[in-house]
């Protein structure tokens, strides 16, 4: 009896290892390059001149979010704080791809980038992700 509960509790722990081994690792704030699938969304958020409520007078912001296929974690950095289930990304991106990302309103996209935390106060979600290399119909690097 006793050799089948030890062997139990092997299979239920390699089982659990094995699960926590698929885990995708936390990412990195500016070093990791990767490409995130998601959906873009056009939103408004209150702007200038004091980022609280466009309805007491701040100009509305419109900016582009990544709503993510698959949630993600930030690992702690000197540059940002570690961050648990991140769901949407804020695109930060050049005049060069303005019109693309624009584009892509309501589709389901995958955008090459790296991660940034949020500074300033036309950053509206804790993690923007600025866009590099962006090719309408090319396939991204690496997927996440």
């Amino acid at each position: 009896m006793i050799i089948h509960a030890t062997a139990f509790t092997f299979a239920i722990v390699g089982a659990h290892l094995a699960r926590a081994g698929s885990v995708a690792p936390c990412r990195r704030y500016e070093r990791d390059s990767l490409a995130f699938r998601g959906q873009v969304i056009r939103r408004v958020y209150p702007g200038r001149p004091n980022y609280e409520s466009v309805r007491r007078g701040d100009q509305p912001d419109t900016v582009y979010v990544l709503r993510l296929a698959t949630p993600i974690c930030m690992a702690e950095s000197e540059v940002g704080e570690a961050r648990k289930d991140v769901r949407e990304l804020q695109l930060y991106f050049s005049r060069e791809n303005e019109s693309a990302i624009k584009g892509m309103n309501g589709q389901t996209a995958q955008i090459p980038g790296t991660l940034e935390e949020w500074r300033w106060g036309w950053h509206h979600l804790p993690v923007l992700l600025h866009v590099r290399g962006l090719r309408r119909s090319a396939p991204a690097r690496r997927a996440v």
